[in-house]
């Protein structure tokens, strides 16, 4: 009962990465992994949630690293401008 607990825990987790993409970018993303894996030769096939769940890990780490403030200012610019008061 515990191996497919975990099992259906990891497959839930990787599938709600990419749950809230619109048909259309989740379609350009399944485009992407297969023009590498058409490139590459492994023995795993790259899947969207996969690169999701790589480029969401990628941006945390950043992210932990970069001050807050400066993460503002890189991901919201227009809410780091002065206000007019």
């Amino acid at each position: 009962m515990g191996l497919i607990r975990d099992l259906w825990n990891e497959t839930v987790r990787f599938r709600t990465v990419t749950a809230t993409l619109p048909r259309s970018e989740y379609y350009k993303l399944q485009l992407i992994c297969d023009s590498i894996n058409d490139h590459t030769d492994v023995e795993y096939e790259v899947t969207p949630d996969m690169i999701a769940e790589r480029v969401l890990q990628t941006f945390i780490s950043e992210a932990y690293e970069d001050g807050t403030s400066r993460l503002i200012r890189r991901l919201l610019p227009e809410v780091s401008r002065q206000r007019k008061r």
